[in-house]
Order: C-alpha cells, then structure tokens, then sequence
C-alpha cells in the first residue's frame, strides 16, 4: 500500500481512466458510449463542474483505481455532504489497499471542504465491496428509489393524473411498461458524520 498515491485526475490520465471506467460500466452492466465517457472525462477536468475525480496510482505511473465525487446539498441538516458517485479498482488490484486509500483521501477531501457526510450506494450483491465499505462506513436504513422522466410518448405527470383523485389517463400497464425498475438493488452506505438525509 505504501507504494500507491492518491491525486486529482489529471488530463494526460484519459487513456487509463478510460479503461478504468469501461471496467466499472462493464462491472454494473452499464452500456457506455464513447461520447457519455467523453461528457464525464470533461466534467472531471473542469475545476468549475461538480465532479471531482481521484485515482489511485502505483510507483511506475500505472493507475489501479478511480473514484467519482460530488458536493450535494443536505437541507434538513442545513449542511453539504459527498456524494461519492463511482468507486472501481481495476480486478488484478483489488486487495492492494488502493480502495482503503481512496476511501480515505476522500474522507480527508470532506473533512477540509466541511462536508458533513461521503455517502454512496452500491448493488444489494456487490459482497466484496460491501465487506469493505462495512469497515469504514455505516450502512444506512435508507431505501434508494430512482424515478426515470417520462417516456417521450407519455403526456407530462400533470397531464396523466387529476389531481383531485380522478382517474389515471395511462394505465398502470402502460407505465410499468415505460418505467420497469432498476436492473440491481442498491444500499446505501455513509461516513457517518450526521444522522440526517
């Protein structure tokens, strides 16, 4: 472990990180277009977007792992927490302690920027990682739903329901069928720095 580093991504990383991150989309089933990872690779690089991005790299420059952050507002704590987005360490590297060191870069990152919590959510069945994260985090109680916009041939929310309780002009058939639910369970883990949402 004394031999890998944690640092911001830099430009000349785009060959490494992209294949770290095809690794990850792969991982989770994702299909990812060159021009999504193109989208992501310039947020990363613009110090006035959102999302950050660490990596873990070895003595001989080779990058082992990556992980994909963002502030998020908490308002009923009145605090900003981390939302950590993506966190891969590439397969032939997983067990070198880059995780460990990413986690805890970024636990350093929230604590010098004020964040108040690193939340992230990962698959029901992703067992390993979620081994790790039981070692420095706290698994949650909270329940992640995602809600998809509407389908282009769907009339707007406003325009399906009355919403003094009259009937629904979609049918309950045609929705499951325009929004199925997500492929994989998720459960969300914290540093936890607060007990609010």
């Amino acid at each position: 472990m004394s031999d890998i580093t944690v640092r911001a991504v830099r430009p000349g990383d785009f060959a490494q990180w992209r294949a770290l991150y095809r690794g990850y989309a792969d991982f989770y089933k994702v299909e990812q277009t060159e021009e999504a990872a193109a989208t992501v690779w310039s947020w990363v690089n613009d110090p006035g977007h959102e999302v950050g991005a660490l990596v873990a790299e070895d003595a001989g420059g080779r990058l082992l792992g990556l992980a994909h952050y963002r502030p998020f507002a908490r308002p009923l704590s009145a605090t900003v927490g981390c939302f950590l987005d993506d966190l891969f360490v590439a397969p032939e590297h997983r067990g070198s302690g880059a995780a460990d060191l990413l986690l805890g870069t970024l636990r350093e990152l929230a604590a010098e920027r004020g964040w108040s919590v690193v939340r992230w959510i990962t698959a029901d069945d992703n067992h390993r990682a979620r081994a790790k994260y039981d070692q420095v985090a706290t698994r949650t109680m909270w329940v992640t739903y995602d809600m998809p916009r509407p389908a282009p041939d769907l009339p707007a929310p406003h325009d399906r329901v009355a919403w003094t309780g009259g009937a629904t002009r979609a049918s309950a058939g045609q929705l499951a069928a325009r929004y199925p639910p997500p492929a994989r369970n998720r459960t969300a883990v914290v540093f936890d720095h607060g007990s609010a949402p």
